[in-house]
């Protein structure tokens, strides 16, 4: 079990993932009342940017009382209480953004097509946000950790009056080692085994993908906002109908890249509770990996509707995108698997 101050310090990275994007948004939200086209929309689209607000200061609220509360209720003190209430004020604050994100792709979608449209894609949002934030959480906790109370049961105990015998070799002690049977339990052993292979403890690698999190989220939600803001424009209004669209795709995929940048925040509390575990460090890796390749797409659609302003040529414009693609997906996937295959090369099968 990880030590308390390394519990809180996690916790607190964490925390700090979350609120620092959803001040991008708030500010979003509050520059999109005070463009020039908002008093175009429809009084319904009017009301749910300001529904939107509402319920991001609501997760911002949230995000923000585990400072307060470390400093007044718990004198600045690393507690196990102090984890708890960060582990049930993050769980709650992911829900009223999930509806924030998903208002704002409605009044999007709607500007562009339809309400019904709208609907979709607000109701779609919610869905994938509520699914990583929440579904499998609840999926996976049921059986992770019985899971986990099992690993530590399975550590033998010495009876009472007895005499523990010494390794006198390395094959007594890896017979010794773990057990009676001479078997670690498989997440302890596997645990061991990788962090003497990499170098890194667990906690370092954890606290790495946190911080690997923490650099790209924020980038990715002040460009949601930037989105978002630009679609409320009188220069908007005048691109091309397909120009638009592209637009408000390169918004969906970075909504879908921010909410993959979320789930391991969520996931380490809800599951893990807080605890540093091999499973979470994979997982983690794997959500900061994924949300990349949404992070790319939208981009590179915003470039190609930025480019087609400028030089007026959609064919142009689509291929300087495709070229600013291919450096994404080269530098961030093709250059360090390649660069992995030299350092770790697989054994050849005979």
């Amino acid at each position: 079990m990880a030590e308390s101050k390394t519990k809180i310090k996690t916790a607190l990275d964490e925390s700090r993932i979350l609120v620092l994007g959803t001040q991008v948004l708030v500010g979003a939200q509050f520059t999109a009342v005070f463009q020039s086209s908002f008093p175009k929309l429809p009084s319904l689209s009017q009301y749910l940017v300001l529904g939107a607000l509402s319920v991001l200061l609501i997760a911002l609220t949230c995000f923000i009382a585990p400072a307060p509360y470390h400093q007044l209720a718990e004198r600045g003190q690393s507690t196990e209480r102090f984890n708890r209430f960060i582990t049930r004020v993050i769980g709650l604050a992911l829900f009223p953004f999930a509806v924030g994100l998903s208002l704002n792709l409605y009044v999007a979608t709607a500007k562009l097509s339809t309400p019904a449209l709208g609907l979709v894609a607000g109701a779609a949002t919610a869905a994938v946000a509520l699914f990583f934030w929440y579904g499998i959480e609840a999926l996976d906790r049921p059986g992770h950790q019985p899971h986990v109370q099992a690993v530590a049961q399975t550590r033998p105990e010495t009876p009472p009056g007895a005499v523990q015998q010494q390794p006198s070799g390395d094959g007594d002690a890896q017979g010794h080692a773990g057990g009676q049977d001479g078997h670690r339990p498989v997440e302890e052993k596997s645990g061991k085994q990788s962090e003497k292979s990499s170098g890194t403890s667990l906690d370092e690698r954890v606290t790495h993908v946190l911080t690997e999190a923490r650099v790209v989220l924020p980038g990715v939600q002040a460009l949601i906002g930037f989105q978002f803001s630009t679609m409320l424009t009188e220069a908007f209004d005048k691109l091309p109908a397909s120009s638009k669209y592209v637009h408000l795709g390169g918004m969906g995929l970075m909504a879908l890249g921010m909410i993959l940048l979320m789930t391991p925040a969520a996931y380490h509390r809800i599951v893990e509770q807080g605890e540093n575990t091999e499973h979470f460090q994979r997982f983690a890796s794997r959500m900061v990996l994924a949300a990349l390749v949404p992070l790319a797409l939208g981009v590179s659609a915003d470039f190609f509707v930025v480019t087609r302003k400028v030089t007026d040529s959609a064919a142009l414009a689509g291929a300087v995108a495709g070229v600013l693609l291919l450096l994404f997906f080269g530098f961030w996937f093709g250059f360090t698997l390649w660069r992995r295959r030299q350092e770790h090369p697989e054994p050849s099968r005979s």
